[in-house]
């Protein structure tokens, strides 16, 4: 008896472990699970753009090109069937000319198509900019221009629907408090929607431009 309640008890924890760690996925493990590719939206890969922030500080992952509209996307374990998930982590930029992003939902490095919450000196505060595909409805702007050499959190969230897709966004300087209510809708019923697809970053122009904590929570 025993014998077979140990086995129980081990059979269970095995499982209750692997549901938990299948919940939450840490991005910033291996570089070799990133995807970066060329300028101007390309789809030509090129792992030079991005890279940890130092052997020291693995969980950052930081780019010094200035080159335009470049991106790096997770590559790990279906991560192109994801979909209604929640994206976390913080994101900065050492010079206010720079632009800096993240991805939902994108089809890279196949299309040209995601949403994307980012901000650049043209549109200084977070904001959705959908490629490949638009917001048909939702306010779009978190209205949070960040300054140079802060670190910013950030939480996004993608859902499919039959008819429509929607993206939410926070935007919130490190160390305060969190929003309590979403601050930027991108709501999506166009027949070119985007309905699943990776996690990613997205960067251009001046200075270098970091992220951490990048975490995927799947439903």
């Amino acid at each position: 008896m025993k014998l077979l309640t140990a086995f129980v008890a081990s059979v269970f924890t095995i499982t209750f472990v692997s549901a938990v760690s299948a919940e939450t996925v840490s991005l910033i493990d291996k570089k070799k699970r990133w995807l970066d590719t060329e300028a101007n939206n390309s789809m030509t890969v090129d792992s030079s753009l991005y890279d940890f922030a130092s052997p020291k500080n693995p969980r950052v992952l930081k780019t010094v090109s200035e080159l335009v509209n470049i991106h790096s996307h997770y590559n790990g374990p279906k991560s192109r069937k994801w979909k209604n998930y929640t994206y976390t982590g913080k994101m900065r930029i050492d010079d206010p000319d720079g632009g800096v992003g993240v991805t939902v939902y994108s089809k890279y490095n196949r299309t040209d198509k995601y949403y994307r919450l980012r901000r650049y000196s043209g549109e200084p505060t977070f904001h959705f900019a959908p490629h490949g595909t638009t917001c048909t409805s939702g306010d779009v702007d978190t209205g949070v221009n960040p300054d140079a050499g802060v670190w910013y959190n950030f939480e996004v969230k993608a859902q499919t629907f039959s008819s429509r897709t929607k993206v939410f966004a926070k935007v919130w300087r490190e160390g305060t408090s969190k929003p309590g209510s979403w601050m930027a809708r991108c709501i999506d019923d166009s027949s070119t929607r985007s309905k699943k697809g990776r996690a990613g970053v997205w960067s251009m122009a001046n200075g270098k431009k970091r992220w951490g904590a990048l975490r995927v929570r799947l439903p």
